[in-house]
């Protein structure tokens, strides 16, 4: 099958390396000069995202957000100038459900089909092939695409019409942001009340408390690591990105009276109540 890949970063690098490991043609594309370095073999580069859809059957996007979505598919040279009838267009980015049916409404006029169909699993998951899909469409587009999903993902879900696979994935992150904002304050916490930071962490990974989602990113802190080494790898970027997909969340929640997860910034954690201070009783 022809394989069409924009996005060549941690995540969609490995994806498109297996797809083409697979025995898939497949022609790759990103903006970045320094991402497009870490196109495996097999994965031909081309100068546009038009050049990346011109001959695909499949074409996938692995985007940082819904602004470098609309950008490849709407732009100039986008995907939508030259994407063939028939053709699938599968979006694994984490973008809102009202973007994903509006995407699906534009290709639909050109005869295409779409599927949302977001990733978990990490970088990591990519390069072992053990993604999880979560998918947004038609069960023929699906069909279409499945045996290049089943590249790098394990699980394949079907979830029911274009913007399903979108809710799911803002579900996924949802649970987990919470649990990282509360294990991030619960750490402050503790580093407050004078236990070494690397100290703190090397005890949570082997306690009942570690979960194996977060503790990819504290459990390997060498010892004597600094603290803002530390803060960055439990934290950093992925943090606040994520807080970009809960605000992508709260539109989809249908009942007004139903508030959907809201975080404070990591780096401003909630100060420790501290028990005001009370002399020893008098008789």
């Amino acid at each position: 099958m022809r394989v069409g890949f924009i996005g060549l970063g941690r995540m969609g690098a490995p994806m498109a390396a297996r797809i083409a490991a697979a025995g898939h043609g497949v022609v790759g594309y990103d903006s970045s000069a320094e991402r497009r370095q870490l196109a495996g073999p097999g994965v031909v580069l081309v100068d546009s995202p038009a050049a990346v859809a011109l001959d695909a059957d499949v074409v996938i996007t692995s985007l940082p957000g819904p602004a470098e979505v609309e950008n490849v598919v709407h732009g100039r040279n986008g995907v939508l100038a030259s994407l063939k009838p028939a053709a699938v267009l599968v979006e694994t980015s984490t973008i809102s459900p009202q973007q994903s049916r509006t995407l699906a409404h534009d290709l639909a006029i050109r005869k295409a089909s779409y599927l949302d169909a977001p990733v978990s699993g990490g970088a990591q998951g990519a390069r072992d092939g053990t993604l999880v899909a979560m998918v947004g469409g038609a069960a023929e587009a699906l069909d279409t695409a499945r045996p290049v999903l089943a590249c790098f993902a394990k699980h394949i879900f079907h979830l029911g019409p274009v913007g399903a696979g979108n809710v799911m994935k803002l579900v996924i992150q949802s649970i987990f942001l919470s649990q990282m904002a509360g294990f991030l304050e619960a750490v402050s916490m503790g580093e407050r009340s004078g236990i070494a930071l690397d100290t703190l962490l090397r005890i949570v990974a082997v306690s009942s408390a570690h979960h194996p989602a977060i503790g990819t990113r504290y459990e390997k802190n060498p010892v004597g690591q600094s603290r803002s080494d530390i803060r960055g790898r439990i934290g950093g970027e992925g943090f606040v990105v994520g807080e970009g997909d809960l605000a992508r969340a709260r539109p989809t929640v249908p009942d007004p009276h139903v508030r959907a997860v809201r975080l404070q910034r990591h780096r401003r954690p909630r100060p420790v109540p501290r028990r005001p201070h009370r002399g020893p009783k008098l008789a």
